[in-house]
């Protein structure tokens, strides 16, 4: 499938993986084969944080958090997309705090992110697990 194809094959049987590579990575469950996308010139987010979390709303996806592969170092940024446009991440209001290898959910309209860690992902570091909880309502929130 080429790249133009994987634009305009926004069908449920593909699954999305986002990580910290420079590209997405996408799997047809129809042909049972692996394709490579590159994100959009467009896309706020263009790869290079690990531990992030996704979670849906409908045809919208928010992706919260992570940990930049570069630095090491938690971020606060949450991107929007959707399966039409999956290489075309638009940001949205950053957490509170920053935090990676954490959870998210939306439940009622309102997204919450749970837990994690907020330092430094590195051996010279000691771990620092988060017991809190932030959330917003999608539909109308303007912060977290």
């Amino acid at each position: 499938m080429t790249e133009t194809e994987l634009q305009h094959h926004h069908d449920k049987n593909i699954i999305l993986l986002v990580g910290e590579h420079r590209k997405l990575i996408l799997f047809d469950t129809n042909s049972n084969k692996w394709h490579f996308s590159r994100f959009s010139s467009h896309s706020n987010y263009q790869g290079m944080l690990k531990y992030t979390s996704v979670c849906s709303m409908g045809e919208r996806f928010v992706m919260t958090g992570g940990c930049s592969v570069s630095n090491l170092e938690p971020v606060r940024n949450t991107y929007v997309f959707t399966l039409q446009n999956y290489n075309l991440f638009k940001s949205y209001k950053p957490l509170t705090i920053c935090r990676y290898g954490h959870s998210s959910i939306v439940l009622n309209g309102w997204i919450y992110v749970l837990g994690g860690f907020d330092h430094r992902d590195d051996e010279m570091s000691s771990p620092n697990t988060l017991n809190s909880c932030e959330c917003i309502n999608y539909n109308g929130g303007s912060k977290w």
